[in-house]
């Protein structure tokens, strides 16, 4: 099977495995990982918890895509649920991927979502979609997979006339999103060496 070969689809069961890997393969030296994680044998030990929490809050109050070559994975909240909430973090178990994390970790992860939280609040209000995670397999990237993977939730986003949403850290994303109708609300600057980012809104065309 080729690129040109490579369908979209919603994730089945049987790649849910494979999927949270690419996303810690693709994310590892990301902003926020190297942020939460500074110590690389800890971040190879636990980072897989972290990224764990929204996939797996996604799979039961959101969607999330992949390709029928599992070679990338867009992780999405819904109109409906567009934020975690505390009833779905215990329904879906997600407490106990934050306590894998370790206290130090979660406690700079918290740090950050103080501001995303808060940013992601006055930034779009109503029914709207929100890209929590983004990634596809490192030795796969430039070939158009991650604008594929977005592309189904835009479309129906366009036919409904809602917005998308999503934050980033670094401007080689910036430019990405930019390319798909995103456009920067605001780069918002975390004090005590919190790494900074682009809240992100798309409205619909």
């Amino acid at each position: 099977m080729t690129d040109g070969d490579s369908r979209v689809i919603r994730l089945e069961h049987a790649q849910k495995i494979q999927a949270l890997d690419i996303i810690v393969r693709a994310l590892w030296d990301d902003p926020l990982s190297r942020y939460i994680y500074p110590d690389e044998n800890e971040r190879a030990r636990k980072i897989i918890h972290f990224f764990d929490i929204g996939f797996q809050y996604s799979l039961a109050f959101g969607e999330v895509y992949t390709t029928t070559e599992t070679d990338g994975v867009a992780v999405w909240l819904v109109p409906e649920h567009p934020d975690m909430k505390l009833w779905g973090m215990v329904r879906t178990g997600v407490f106990l991927k934050v306590m894998r994390m370790g206290r130090k970790a979660f406690g700079r992860f918290n740090e950050f979502m103080k501001y995303a939280v808060r940013k992601h609040a006055e930034s779009v209000t109503g029914d709207h979609w929100y890209l929590i995670e983004l990634a596809v397999e490192p030795a796969c990237q430039g070939r158009g997979i991650g604008g594929r993977l977005i592309e189904p939730v835009l479309e129906r986003a366009d036919a409904a006339g809602q917005p998308c949403y999503l934050e980033t850290l670094t401007e080689r994303s910036v430019r990405f999103y930019e390319k798909h109708g995103f456009t920067v609300s605001e780069k918002v600057f975390i004090p005590d060496g919190v790494p900074p980012f682009w809240a992100m809104i798309r409205e619909p065309r």
